[in-house]
């Protein structure tokens, strides 16, 4: 597990099948219909999984197939095996306050990380494919997904060059780093106020965190955990 500092993120689209998805195809159905069972909520739309990544020179580029929420699904559930050669990026918006804390919050029951603190981000979809040029605009993920957990817009803050990479194996957590003019305790009191007029809001309990002893105390995301301590100690 590391972070890395990157000037450059470059995530291809290559329109090839998932030899994965085809191997795996009625384990897959099966994992789904109870995960279905278990979660009415779960939809089966399009996301990428890694074919291949590469860092150089720092900038991280990488080969994206188009697959379904399924068999990412059972991929995951499968322990992600790290002998099948693939990978997973995901988009994360790491917030600072102006006062050098950093915004986490607790994804509710029935999402992928229930019951643990991170940062606001998720998956790659169809909607962040650049049309011009079958790539995946990581930053536009992280800031789309800023907004629909947080309300916070990306527009009112400034945005750190470059990206942070937090490797988990087989996961990369591409994360946009965003400061704030807002002190701790006023983003936790506009998260929190945003999150109180959603029906179902994906995250609770918004706190700012300033010190590497809070994250001691906490249940997070391995992600959370490496980037919150990276941008602390900046």
């Amino acid at each position: 597990m590391y972070v890395k500092e990157l000037a450059k993120c470059r995530l291809a689209v290559v329109e090839r099948a998932w030899t994965f998805a085809d191997e795996h195809a009625v384990a897959i159905e099966q994992n789904w219909a109870a995960a279905c069972a278990d979660n009415a909520k779960l939809f089966n739309g399009d996301v990428f999984i890694v074919d291949a990544w590469a860092i150089d020179q720092g900038a991280l580029t990488a080969q994206v197939l188009p697959t379904k929420f399924a068999p990412y699904l059972y991929w995951r559930s499968a322990g992600s095996p790290a002998a099948d050669g693939y990978d997973e990026a995901f988009a994360l918006c790491v917030v600072v306050s102006s006062d050098g804390g950093v915004l986490l919050a607790e994804s509710v029951s029935g999402t992928l990380n229930q019951g643990l603190y991170g940062a606001p981000g998720g998956l790659l979809d169809r909607r962040d494919v650049s049309g011009d040029y079958d790539e995946l605009d990581v930053s536009g993920a992280a800031i789309r997904e800023l907004h629909e957990e947080t309300g916070l817009l990306a527009s009112e803050m400034a945005r750190q060059p470059g990206y942070l990479l937090a490797r988990v194996a087989p996961y990369l957590g591409v994360a946009s780093v965003f400061r704030s003019a807002l002190s701790g305790p006023d983003l936790v009191a506009r998260v929190a106020t945003f999150l109180d007029r959603q029906s179902e809001p994906e995250l609770a309990a918004p706190q700012v965190i300033y010190s590497v002893a809070e994250l001691d105390r906490m249940a997070l995301t391995p992600f959370a955990r490496l980037l919150t301590r990276h941008v602390l100690g900046m």
